[in-house]
């Protein structure tokens, strides 16, 4: 689709579908031809993605050179990595399916699923068109006027009110025209911004792609993909809302039209139809911003946010590193948690174990002491020596007193 064959809009009838449709047609245009154009490998935007795509792989090769060899999944989420890249920014057919339909055509497609069952109003297709023909019933009720200064105003139920009302507390005319401007305002207004949004978005995924790589960039990446997602939803909502409001302008404008038809005054049709366009066109915008505070609410996976298993991640901790993969093993902080444990259980059985012997051997020491003692002074022993025992004596004591009382007379 080419931008020349984007029509612009006429003056007059079918000013609204015009304006919808030439916005929806610039929006598809930017968003394919804008692609292609950053993805041609002769543009500037597709050498600086082969240059980043280039020193991405040489810093895996730098940090096993410096001893870090990385982990699987470190590999796995690397090589996830340029694939990602590699779709969103040199395959188009890959990037219309996957994301380019998504963004432009999925809402419309949930907008029927969800429509069709409750009636809603341009779901099963032909928003435009039903837009377009409440516009023309505004234009056609503002030339037709409220009736209240006919020369014999009735009400709907042919009550004549006599003289004509010279207070009003807002102009008939002002308040159509006013009416009349809120409705085309917000209605394009909404559709401009989620559809022209998306388009932008689109077009620039070989320049956004690249920014997956690397830590530094890696949020430009995060908040391009919640800028799809929020003119995604943007769209959704407002197709929605815009349903909700033609269900309740159609059948009001129809009814005051019969009434202006049969020479009723309708007096309030001004205020009543400055309030709903007011009124809906605030909604509009405010399902906007939600759809944009959800779409920014929404957490990233953790290893795309936080980059802790990047090839990148690892480069400041070369330093770190020692100047072989042997050193590494070896480094107790390295060891498994597994090993640990094991070697804890062992020295805390070599210890029991230790404990468990000395106490048989002191028991045994204190079994035996007497015996080795009255073996005499000149005795000795090569057993164990109970604690506190090694400065005692051993041999009985004999004073001279006693000897020579013990000798005969």
């Amino acid at each position: 689709m080419m931008s020349e064959a984007c029509i612009a809009p006429q003056s007059g009838g079918g000013f609204l579908a015009g304006m919808l449709n030439y916005v929806d047609c610039q929006a598809q245009t930017i968003g394919e031809t804008g692609y292609q154009a950053l993805a041609s490998p002769t543009s500037s935007v597709s050498l600086a993605l082969t240059a980043l795509l280039t020193v991405f792989i040489a810093l895996y090769g730098i940090r096993m050179l410096m001893g870090h060899v990385p982990s699987l999944g470190e590999t796995m989420v690397g090589i996830l990595k340029i694939g990602i890249v590699m779709a969103l920014a040199s395959s188009w057919a890959a990037y219309r399916i996957i994301v380019y339909e998504t963004v432009l055509h999925g809402p419309a497609e949930i907008v029927e699923t969800i429509g069709a069952p409750s009636h809603l109003a341009g779901a099963e297709g032909g928003l435009v068109a039903r837009l377009q023909w409440s516009d023309d019933r505004i234009v056609a009720l503002s030339a037709l006027g409220t009736g209240r200064f006919d020369p014999v105003p009735t009400t709907k139920d042919g009550i004549a009110t006599g003289a004509p009302t010279s207070y009003t507390p807002i102009a008939d005319d002002l308040a159509f025209g006013i009416a009349r401007v809120a409705y085309l305002g917000s209605t394009m207004g909404a559709l401009g911004i989620v559809r022209l949004a998306a388009g932008v978005m689109l077009a620039l995924a070989p320049l956004f792609a690249g920014f997956l790589l690397f830590d530094a960039t890696r949020s430009f990446f995060i908040g391009w993909a919640r800028m799809l997602v929020a003119a995604a939803l943007g769209a959704l909502a407002v197709t929605v809302v815009l349903g909700v409001e033609l269900g309740i302008l159609e059948p009001w404008l129809a009814n005051v039209l019969a009434l202006r038809g049969a020479h009723y005054a309708t007096p309030s049709a001004p205020t009543e139809l400055l309030v709903m366009t007011l009124a809906f066109g605030l909604v509009l915008f405010g399902m906007i911003a939600l759809a944009t505070r959800l779409a920014f609410s929404a957490q990233a996976p953790l290893w795309l946010r936080t980059g802790a298993t990047a090839s990148a991640a690892g480069v400041g901790g070369w330093g770190q590193a020692t100047a072989s993969a042997d050193g590494l093993r070896l480094d107790p902080t390295q060891l498994s948690r597994a090993q640990g444990t094991a070697d804890a259980v062992a020295a805390l059985q070599r210890r029991e174990t230790r404990e468990t012997g000395n106490s048989n051997r002191r028991v045994l020491a204190l079994a035996d002491g007497p015996n080795r003692a009255s073996t005499g002074p000149g005795a000795s022993s090569n057993g164990f020596v109970p604690l506190g025992q090694s400065y005692r004596r051993t041999a009985r004591r004999v004073s001279a007193a006693s000897i020579k009382r013990s000798r005969p007379a």
